[in-house]
């Protein structure tokens, strides 16, 4: 017989955990969805081969709306039926969630060569050469692969290259004013920042990285969850006619 101490503080912190994972769930799912909408339509790096893995998440964010859903349904009937299917779908789940944090921990999920190779078909399309420079100036970073890159492409370094400079608006192309006040159209390589993918590289793995620290903690409230999913379904007393 189980011992049923405090069912109710069970009952509610079960429909309030699931509740929340629900939001989170469906958050993550329209956040991969706009993601890969913006990607599509509006972003300079070609984005075709990172489209699975977008998608991944947008499964995943559905997958945990409905699990979520069904352990809420399962708490606030009483149903062991749903309980009992619950935990063992988190179970398998938080399986799974150990695997990915096992893989990001020890191997590199982040290939260095599709970033240059997306940074550099973006950068060769003359067409998309300015919004290749929207880019540097929104990651600080200059070229595919550092400075180096411009030679034989512009006779000087556009404006977004280059470090401790403020760009302002002027009537044909925006002027560098550095930090003594002197004006400029142009840097030097050596004051130039990092190329784009080592940039990008570093941000992407800082991003795997507490990516890896979230699946952490929602690894240990999936636990809790099942032991308090499969304490309450004890605690149902079973209906008779």
């Amino acid at each position: 017989m189980c011992l049923c101490l405090g069912k109710c503080v069970v009952r509610y912190f079960l429909v309030s955990i699931n509740l929340i994972f629900f939001f989170i769930g469906a958050a993550i799912a329209i956040a991969g969805g706009i993601l890969l909408y913006q990607l599509r339509t509006n972003s300079p790096l070609d984005v075709q081969d990172y489209d699975l893995e977008i998608i991944l998440v947008i499964v995943l964010g559905c997958v945990i709306a409905f699990i979520s859903a069904m352990g809420w349904c399962g708490a606030c009937a009483e149903k062991k039926v749903l309980l009992y299917i619950y935990s063992g779908i988190v179970v398998v789940l938080a399986a799974l969630q150990v695997y990915a944090v096992v893989k990001l921990r020890s191997a590199d999920v982040i290939s260095e060569d599709k970033i240059i190779n997306s940074l550099e078909k973006t950068f060769n399309d003359t067409s998309q050469r300015e919004t290749f420079h929207v880019l540097e100036s929104t990651f600080k970073c200059c070229g595919p692969t550092g400075p180096e890159s411009y030679i034989g492409v512009y006779d000087q370094l556009p404006p977004s290259c280059c470090v401790n400079a403020t760009i302002m608006p002027d009537l044909d192309k925006p002027v560098i004013v550095d930090q003594i006040g002197s004006k400029a159209l142009s840097c030097s390589i050596d004051d130039a920042h990092l190329g784009c993918s080592t940039v990008l590289m570093e941000f992407l793995k800082m991003v795997v990285h507490y990516l890896g620290l979230g699946f952490i903690v929602v690894i240990a409230v999936e636990l809790l969850a099942i032991v308090l999913a499969l304490s309450l379904s004890c605690c149902i007393a079973p209906k008779t006619g």
